[in-house]
């Protein structure tokens, strides 16, 4: 039977005694770290040696244990944070987003409306009735078409001649021709004068042709034109002054076609618009 475990002998200092007990080892001393900026120095006592190697460690704090009912710190954090946080009701949220579109509906009608009645209304032409003549045209005889077909009025203006123009027949090489001369009052004066050259041709190109030699020596170079239409149909070309007509009694000539018509205005500048809208050809 074995009296214990037995330990290997550990030798001691030089010249030291073995021990008594061969089951009992002598202790062996244990060398602490010097601390740092220490010089070597004797032995001191061991009082001095625990205080420098405390020195050299810094102090190790341990936590306090929790308490009975006493939470981790952070365990509960989110779930507090959660917990504070309030969520809107749905119907609530609806109520909202109506308001929203109700306040921008009201200011796109409110701007709508600033813009209407700040815009210029749009510009309205009151033209006067033309003049009706007083006096009554000449009676004529039977004739071509063109010529039953010259009107016996021009607004205020009464026919008071109608002669053939052997010009236009000779030179331009039209059909028949015939120079008619209205007289009337305009703007209070009596005995105003208005003449109109009436001629065919054979074809409309013809008569466009005649009408662009007729425009070169009547309007010169830089006469402005644009379309004549009847019933949205483009028949024609009408030109007037390239500055336009004056709006007084200045002479001024407009010269139109119309298919295979050719027709010359010569008179006041400020009443031949108003001949050319309502002439009957």
């Amino acid at each position: 039977m074995s009296d214990g475990p037995i330990f290997p002998r550990v030798n001691g200092a030089r010249g030291a005694e073995e021990p008594r007990d061969s089951h009992a080892s002598a202790p062996v001393p244990v060398e602490f770290p010097q601390a740092r900026g220490a010089t070597d120095s004797p032995a001191g006592t061991a009082r001095d040696d625990d205080q420098d190697h405390a020195a050299s460690f810094p102090p190790v704090v341990l936590p306090r244990p929790a308490e009975d009912g006493e939470n981790e710190p952070g365990e509960n954090e989110p779930a507090e944070r959660e917990s504070g946080r309030k969520r809107l009701p749905l119907w609530a949220i609806i109520l909202i987003a109506i308001a929203g579109l109700a306040a921008i509906a009201a200011i796109v009608i409110a701007i709508a409306a600033s813009s209407k009645e700040n815009s210029p209304g749009a510009t309205v032409t009151v033209t006067a009735e033309a003049p009706v003549a007083t006096a009554q045209p000449i009676e004529r005889g039977e004739g071509s078409a063109l010529f039953e077909a010259i009107p016996g009025l021009a607004n205020q203006f009464a026919l008071t001649a109608l002669t053939e123009n052997a010009t236009w027949t000779e030179q331009h090489k039209a059909i028949e021709a015939y120079d008619a001369a209205y007289a009337g009052t305009a703007d209070g004066i009596d005995g105003v004068e208005i003449t109109i050259t009436i001629g065919q041709w054979e074809t409309a190109e013809d008569a466009a042709q005649a009408a662009q030699a007729l425009v070169s020596s009547a309007l010169g170079a830089g006469a402005a034109s644009t379309d004549v239409t009847v019933n949205g149909k483009v028949v024609g070309e009408v030109y007037t002054p390239e500055a336009g007509l004056a709006q007084d009694h200045t002479a001024a000539t407009m010269i139109w076609t119309n298919d295979t018509v050719v027709v010359e205005l010569a008179g006041p500048a400020d009443q031949l618009q108003r001949i050319y809208e309502g002439y009957g050809l």
